[in-house]
């Protein structure tokens, strides 16, 4: 811990933070562990280090720029002081840099959906599920999930257990008991059959967490009618895959011919004797580095290159 409370920064955490906020957001994440510790530790030592901890972040919430780290420190504050008026002030500095679009929130960072927008989303959903905000974290939840990727996952693996844990969350926090969507999906073919697919989904508390799907068949042009009624929230993706024709023979990149030479040393050429002799005595000395060097002649599509590297072998 450092002299004014927060904790040490051993490691970088987003590049993109001023160096203070990344002292913001680990000093939170610190809090949210010790917190949770708690529960199974009782020494006092470890309350008042989360003391000390959640009075930093307090005193950082009007320096703090960055949605990101305002959505973990309000996210920390009001897990571990729930009520509290300084998780509603970083909360309400978080909700002026929200984007606010057709019954969805989210923030994006930089104007970009990447994972950091996914991590900074995931934090306001559990924040507002911690104080049962269920208008708000039904938009963040809906934007949540219709950024998930077709395999499950998000952006990158960080971003995934946050969203995750965050859809835990809310899921089971707010989610219907008197859960009932039907959904139809008529597949029309604008081909000289007409032909239409109908495709029915029940969805009920006993199977709300099976994956249900359907294959389309091909031919014509499809046309996708989706009707629902009932009670509910549901995700509903489409995958689409092809094969493509070979357009011709596979071009080579490159092509690669590699020569090994041995530079020799300063003075007189060596025969055959010399160089058996010197690799006698380079093996009995395997623990004396020396420096070999090597030619590596890489063409590529009439381009000839020719890379000297130094390499050192001990």
């Amino acid at each position: 811990m450092n002299g004014d409370c927060s904790f040490l920064l051993v490691y970088s955490l987003r590049a993109r933070l001023a160096k203070q906020e990344k002292t913001d957001v680990l000093t939170a994440f610190v809090a949210i562990a010790l917190h949770q510790s708690t529960e199974f530790c009782k020494h006092q030592i470890l309350q008042h280090s989360l003391n000390q901890a959640v009075n930093f972040l307090k005193g950082r919430i009007p320096n703090i720029q960055s949605p990101y780290t305002l959505a973990i420190v309000a996210y920390a504050l009001e897990l571990i002081q729930p009520g509290s008026e300084s998780a509603r002030n970083a909360a309400q500095r978080l909700y002026t840099y929200a984007d606010i679009k057709d019954d969805v929130i989210y923030w994006a960072l930089d104007g970009k959906m990447a994972a950091g927008s996914i991590e900074t989303t995931s934090y306001a959903l559990m924040y507002t599920v911690l104080i049962k905000d269920w208008h708000n974290s039904k938009k963040i939840a809906s934007w949540l999930a219709s950024k998930r990727q077709y395999a499950g996952g998000f952006f990158s693996t960080q971003d995934t257990t946050t969203a995750l844990n965050a859809l835990t969350d809310y899921e089971m926090q707010a989610a219907d008991p008197e859960l009932d969507l039907h959904i139809s999906i008529t597949d029309q073919f604008t081909d000289v059959e007409q032909r239409k697919i109908h495709h029915i989904f029940d969805i009920k508390k006993k199977n709300a967490v099976d994956v249900q799907g359907s294959e389309i068949p091909l031919g014509g042009n499809l046309i996708v009618t989706v009707g629902h009624h009932g009670n509910g929230l549901g995700t509903l993706s489409f995958q689409r895959s092809y094969n493509a024709f070979e357009t011709g023979p596979e071009e080579k990149a490159y092509k690669m011919s590699v020569t090994v030479k041995k530079k020799e040393e300063e003075g007189f050429p060596m025969g055959r004797i010399g160089w058996f002799d010197a690799r006698q005595r380079a093996k009995r000395s395997a623990g004396e580095a020396f420096n070999n060097i090597y030619s590596i002649t890489l063409i590529i599509r009439q381009a000839l290159f020719s890379y000297y590297l130094l390499c050192q072998r001990r």
